[in-house]
């Protein structure tokens, strides 16, 4: 096994970890913090990857969207992972200055955090499909969608599904931060 595909089962591993416990109420800051750390070196990882990939192999233009969207797709998604952050930080120390437990937000803000982790769980399933099929499958899905429409045409759904749900993140994480101007939730 090559030391890429062991950093890929590395980062595979940690990712599995860190959404197992963001989804549990007592762990979820904790899972949250470990998974901006983690998230922030798989971008960096992939980053360095990626720019190997697009100048050792000829790339077709679906190939390069694809490298473009995983690479985007990792920004947005620290943008927002550090924007949650900072709120819940700020959160946490206020309310721990007033109750001393683990902040519960608002009705219509928990939803929003619901809806965050599962949009991050979505990409993590999405950009993993396409990682492989981009790395693993590179014969296959490195084609032109004259050559082969199909391929072609998975590659950029799944790329521009990446893209669209990060963006959306990026909404729910702009709303959620300004819940950290509140006093007490």
């Amino acid at each position: 096994m090559s030391t890429s595909a062991l950093n890929y089962t590395a980062f595979f591993t940690l990712y599995v970890i860190c959404f197992a416990y963001l989804f549990r109420k007592m762990s979820g800051v904790v899972a949250l913090g470990t998974l901006t750390v983690v998230h922030s070196a798989f971008t960096i990882f992939l980053g360095n990857e990626m720019s190997g990939m697009a100048n050792d192999q000829p790339n077709t233009p679906i190939t390069i969207f694809a490298i473009i969207s995983l690479l985007l797709a990792c920004g947005m998604n620290v943008a927002a992972l550090i924007i949650i952050m900072l709120m819940v930080t700020t959160l946490q120390k206020k309310y721990n200055d007033k109750i001393g437990t683990p902040i519960e937000l608002p009705a219509e803000e928990q939803g929003y955090f619901d809806a965050f982790k599962s949009y991050g769980l979505a990409i993590f399933i999405i950009a993993g499909i396409l990682l492989w099929l981009i790395l693993a499958k590179y014969p296959i899905f490195n084609v032109g969608v004259a050559d082969r429409p199909v391929p072609a045409l998975i590659v950029f759904a799944l790329s521009s599904s990446i893209v669209g749900l990060s963006i959306y993140q990026v909404i729910l994480a702009a709303r959620l931060s300004k819940l950290k101007n509140r006093t007490v939730v």
